[in-house]
């Protein structure tokens, strides 16, 4: 009875600290921001690539987009104010999504290179991570848009098993602009209200 207590007084004392630290949003959008626009380009260079019949070797290119999209995401980690950093949901919300951009990293490449994923099927998966990445930041942030987010991702991706043509290459660049562009936008004007109420 007492470790079923002290369990329950935990679980309150971890649910207070999430829901104080809600009150700073933790990200200022910029990461998704970018990650979308240079995913967004990759999925362009793609379509034009395979719609034309063009002669370099794609999968580089996505190593070049891949490694600036780390570098900004280091940078602005480094760079970040400390009150972007010091909310227990703030320092979750990092780690969630270094977490899922490390397996994503790792399926795109790893899927590619080791034959264990079709090139025609690492859009769909890519999608299904990033609908589950922001179902899951949807409690954290405390808001039912991400739940939305998260859904259109997973339905893009469903999609995406079905579709083997280019259009796969446009589909993936609509959910990027609709699914991570538009997301940290919204973050980004959020960040700044509420940093400019707080001066």
């Amino acid at each position: 009875m007492e470790a079923e207590k002290n369990a329950i007084d935990e679980l309150n004392y971890i649910k207070k600290i999430i829901e104080d630290s809600r009150r700073i949003v933790a990200d200022n959008g910029m990461g998704y921001i970018v990650w979308g626009v240079l995913v967004t380009i990759g999925m362009v260079l793609g379509y034009i690539k395979y719609s034309m019949n063009l002669a370099f070797d794609y999968i580089w290119a996505w190593a070049i987009i891949i490694a600036l999209g780390w570098l900004f995401s280091f940078i602005a980690y480094y760079r970040k104010k400390p009150a972007e950093v010091s909310t227990f949901a703030g320092r979750i919300i990092g780690r969630l999504w270094f977490s899922f951009g490390v397996s994503m990293t790792v399926l795109g490449f790893g899927g590619y290179f080791s034959h264990a994923i079709s090139g025609e099927y690492i859009s769909a998966v890519i999608a299904l991570v990033l609908g589950a990445a922001y179902y899951i930041s949807s409690i954290l942030y405390d808001w039912n848009w991400f739940k939305a987010i998260g859904v259109l991702w997973w339905a893009g991706g469903f999609t995406l098993l079905f579709v083997n043509d280019v259009k796969q290459f446009l589909i993936m660049a609509g959910l990027m602009i609709f699914g991570q562009i538009v997301p940290g936008i919204i973050l980004y004007v959020k960040y700044k209200k509420q940093f400019s109420q707080a001066k």
